[in-house]
C-alpha cells in the first residue's frame, strides 16, 4: 500500500519525519535539544542555571554591545535580573569568560564594578586565540562586574550560576596569593619571587587567614591557577596540603605557554591546616589568584564540599579512573554527546546532590572546537565551556548541575578526547518546576499589541516561562516575534512556531515567508499556519491548504494549522493536508463544569484521534479563565483553573499526550474585545508577570 500523501512530499521528508513526529510527541529526540528544558537548579547556597549568553561583542546581544573590547579597556556588565539570576539578593555569580581573537598576548581581569581593579588575571590569551576559563565574582555596585582586558580583543560571558547573599559561598575581591616570577607581587609580600618550580616537585601555599579569606571556618577555596612558561608540556595539580597528591590534573599547559584554569580545593588540617599543596611535572612559574570560599560543613550544612581531585572519564586508552568506570572506549565522535554518572562516584553521595564542580579537559581534537557542558535530561544550552585548537590539550574548570539518574552530559563539536575530574560538590535543594509539556505565549502585556509587541520583551517573558514548559507556541512569525525561536532554543526548549493567517494578505505574505525562513535557518520544531483562520473566516479552506502547501514543500519540519476540535472534525480535506493535527480543545466554552472537564478533554481527544487517519494528534489548545462571568456550567475562578490544570496533567502526562496551555500571560487588551472580560484573564501568569497563587502546587 502506498503511504498516505502527508508521509509523500518529498524523500528527505521520509527520512526524517519519524523522528521529527516522534520528538513533536515527546517520544524521540533530534538536533541539540532536550524533551525537557534546562531550568534553574537551586542546590542551597550555590544555583546552578541553564548557561545563558550575556556578552558577545562579535554578534552583539539587544541588551550589550558590539564593540570589541581595546587593549587597556574594560566593559561593564550587569549580571542581575538576567538569564534567571535574581535582581536581588545575590553575592556572587559564577562565569565562563572568553577570549575571542586576542590581537596580541594578554589577559583578562575579572572584578565587582566599583572596586578597583585588583593585581590578578582570570583567564590568559595568546594572540588569535580562542580560549576560555570559569570564574566566581562577587557582584558589584548596580548589579555589574567589570572586564578588563589588556590586549584589543572580542569578548565572550556566560552565565553558569549565582551565589545568594549571606549564602555559605562568599565571593570576594581577585587576590594575588603567590607568584614565582621575578618581579611579581602578591597581596600580603609573601609566596613572591621566588623562582620557577623545579619540575615533579611539591610546594604547600598558606591560603586561610589571608587577603578576605577567614583563618577558620572555610571548608573550601576558589583559585584561579596560572602556569607560565612551562620548560616542556605537562600538568598542574592543585589538592588539600597533607592528603595524597591526586592522578586528576588541574591545568594542562604546552611548551612555554600561559595558561590558567579556576579549581575549588579544600584546605589541609592538623599540621598542614589552611594550606593547599601544588604539583607541576615541568619547570615553571606558577601565579595563583582567590576569588571565593566556602564555609567548612560544620557551620553549614548546604554549601559546597571539596574533594580530593579524582577521575571520573578518560576516553583515552590506557587510561585510568578512580572505579575503572568509563575508562578508554575510544575517542568522542564530533557533535556527540556523552552522559557521564557523576552521583555515587569519587566522593559524591549517590542522593542529595544539586550539583558537582568538574575540571573537563579536551585533548587531541582533529578540529578547532568547543566542549559544552549540562545537566542530563535538559536542553543543551548555547553557551560553550571549553574551547580549543587543533590537537590542542586544554582545561577548563565548571559547576554543573547534576541532571536525570545523576549524570551530567558534555557535548562535543569535534572529534577528540574527553577527561572529566571531580573535585567537589553541592548538595541538592529545593526541587526544580515539573514542567508541562507545553505553554502558548503571546508578547501582548496591558496594552493593545502594536505598542508592546518587542524583543527585549518577548525575551523577558520567555525566560519566565521557561522552567515550566518543555515547548512554548506562538502566533506570529514576523517582527519582534522572531525572537521567540532564539529565546526558546538559546534555553534549550521547542518552538511550536505560529504564522498569523487573516484578512490581510500582504501580512498573509510576510508571515508565510517568515515561516519558510525561519524554517530554512532551523528555528522552528513545528510549524503552525494560522490559528483559528477558518473559524473567524479569514481564509477559506483552499486558501489555507494553500499556505499549508507552500510551507511544507520547503521543510521536513512537520506542519500543521491550528483550529477548534469542531473545525477539524468537519473538515477531512483540511486534516488530510496536514502533518500533524492540531486542535484547540476548550471545554469551557462549551460550558462544561470544571469537574468534568478533564473528561470531556480526553472523549474529545478520542474523536480527534479516530478522525485524523493515524497522524500524531497534539491538543493546541485548553485552558480556563481565572475571572469573567461564567459560561453555563463553566464558572472562572484560580481555583477551577489549578484545578483543570491538574486534571489535565494527570492524564496528559503519564499517557504521553501532548497539549499546549492556554495562556502563559493575562492579557488585558483582550477585555475590550469580543470576549469581554472572560478573554483578559485565561494565564498562569498576571500581566505583572506573577504566578497566580493555585497553580504552582501542579508544577511540584
Amino acid at each position: 500500500m502506498d503511504p498516505p500523501t502527508w508521509l509523500r512530499r518529498s524523500a528527505s521528508f521520509r527520512a526524517v519525519v519519524g523522528a521529527v513526529i516522534g520528538a513533536v510527541l515527546g517520544l524521540a529526540m533530534i538536533g541539540a535539544g532536550s524533551a525537557d528544558q534546562a531550568v534553574a537548579a537551586p542546590m542551597g547556597d550555590y544555583v546552578a542555571v541553564n548557561p545563558i549568553r550575556l556578552v558577545d561583542t562579535r554578534n552583539g546581544l539587544p541588551t550589550t554591545t558590539t564593540v570589541r573590547l581595546v587593549a587597556g579597556g574594560s566593559i561593564e556588565v550587569a549580571v542581575l535580573g538576567r538569564g534567571r539570576v535574581p535582581a536581588t539578593g545575590v553575592g556572587a555569580v559564577f562565569l565562563n569568560i572568553t577570549a575571542v581573537s586576542p590581537a596580541a598576548p594578554g589577559y583578562f581581569t575579572v572584578f565587582p564594578s566599583g572596586s578597583p581593579q585588583p593585581n590578578a588575571s582570570t583567564l590568559n590569551y595568546a594572540a588569535g586565540q580562542v580560549v576560555a576559563n570559569g570564574a566566581l565574582v562577587a557582584v558589584g555596585s548596580e548589579g555589574r562586574v567589570v572586564v578588563y582586558s589588556s590586549a584589543a580583543s572580542d569578548l565572550l560571558v556566560d552565565i553558569q550560576g549565582y551565589v545568594p547573599s549571606a549564602g555559605t559561598v562568599v565571593g570576594v575581591a581577585p587576590a594575588r596569593l603567590f607568584d614565582t616570577r621575578l618581579g611579581g607581587s602578591t597581596i600580603d609580600g609573601r609566596f613572591v619571587a621566588s623562582g620557577r618550580l623545579a619540575a615533579k616537585t611539591v610546594v604547600e601555599l598558606d591560603v586561610a587567614g589571608r587577603a578576605s579569606i577567614p583563618a577558620i571556618g572555610v571548608g573550601g577555596v576558589f583559585l584561579n591557577v596560572t602556569v607560565v612558561g612551562p620548560a616542556t608540556g605537562g600538568f598542574a595539580a592543585i589538592w588539600p596540603a597533607g592528603a595524597a597528591r591526586p592522578t586528576a590534573s588541574t591545568i594542562n599547559f604546552v611548551t612555554g605557554q600561559v595558561v590558567a584554569n579556576n579549581a575549588f580545593v579544600g584546605l589541609g588540617s592538623g599540621d598542614r591546616v589552611g594550606k593547599v599543596a601544588i604539583y607541576t611535572d615541568a619547570a615553571t612559574d606558577v601565579i595563583i589568584d582567590v576569588v571565593g570560599y566556602s564555609l567548612a560543613q560544620s557551620l553549614a550544612q548546604t554549601g559546597p564540599v571539596a574533594l580530593t581531585p579524582s577521575r571520573l572519564l578518560d576516553t583515552r586508552s590506557p587510561a585510568a579512573t578512580i572505579d575503572g568506570l568509563r575508562s578508554g572506549g575510544g575517542a568522542v565522535r564530533a557533535q556527540s554527546v556523552v552522559d557521564l554518572v557523576v552521583a555515587g562516584r569519587g566522593g559524591v553521595p549517590a542522593s542529595g546532590v544539586g550539583a558537582v564542580i568538574v575540571n573537563v579537559t579536551s585533548t587531541e581534537g582533529t578540529a578547532d572546537g568547543f566542549v559544552t557542558a549540562w545537566p542530563s535530561g535538559k536542553g543543551r544550552p548555547v553557551a560553550s565551556m571549553l574551547n580549543h585548537a587543533r590537537r590542542e590539550t586544554v582545561a577548563n574548570g565548571t559547576i554543573v548541575a547534576v541532571g536525570d539518574a545523576g549524570k551530567i552530559s558534555l557535548y562535543t563539536e569535534v572529534g577528540g578526547h574527553l577527561i572529566v575530574d571531580i573535585v567537589g560538590w553541592m548538595p541538592g535543594g529545593r526541587a526544580s518546576p515539573k514542567p508541562m509539556y507545553g505553554l502558548n505565549i503571546a508578547p501582548f502585556i496591558g496594552g493593545p499589541p502594536p505598542l508592546v509587541a518587542t524583543a527585549p520583551l518577548v525575551t523577558e517573558l520567555t525566560d519566565r516561562v521557561a522552567p515550566y514548559a518543555k515547548w512554548i507556541r506562538t502566533y506570529e512569525c514576523s517582527g519582534a516575534f522572531r525572537q521567540f525561536a532564539v529565546d526558546a532554543h538559546r534555553l534549550g526548549m521547542r518552538i511550536a512556531l505560529g504564522g498569523w493567517i487573516s484578512g490581510n494578505q500582504a501580512k498573509n505574505r510576510q508571515e508565510i515567508d517568515c515561516l519558510i525562513e525561519q524554517a530554512a535557518a532551523g528555528n522552528a520544531d513545528l510549524i503552525i499556519v494560522g490559528t483559528e483562520a477558518l473559524r473567524r473566516l479569514d481564509a477559506t479552506d483552499a486558501q489555507l491548504i494553500g499556505f499549508i502547501n507552500e510551507v511544507a514543500a520547503t521543510t521536513t519540519i512537520p506542519v500543521t494549522t491550528s483550529e477548534t476540535d469542531a473545525a477539524l472534525l468537519g473538515r477531512p480535506a483540511v486534516v488530510a493536508a496536514v502533518d500533524v493535527v492540531f486542535a484547540n480543545v476548550e471545554p469551557f466554552w462549551a460550558g462544561v463544569a470544571v469537574e468534568t472537564a478533564a473528561s470531556n478533554l480526553q472523549a474529545t481527544y478520542a474523536k480527534l484521534q479516530a478522525a485524523s487517519g493515524a497522524k500524531p494528534v497534539i491538543i493546541g489548545e485548553t485552558g480556563w479563565p481565572t475571572c469573567g462571568d461564567p459560561m453555563g456550567a463553566a464558572v472562572p475562578s484560580v481555583e477551577n483553573a489549578a484545578r483543570y490544570l491538574g486534571d489535565l496533567r494527570a492524564w496528559a502526562d503519564p499517557a504521553g499526550v501532548p497539549y499546549f496551555w492556554f495562556e502563559a500571560y493575562d492579557q488585558a487588551w483582550k477585555a475590550s474585545g469580543q470576549e469581554g472580560t472572560l478573554g483578559a484573564c485565561w494565564g498562569l501568569w498576571t500581566a505583572g508577570g506573577e504566578m497566580k497563587r493555585g497553580f504552582r502546587p501542579t508544577f511540584n
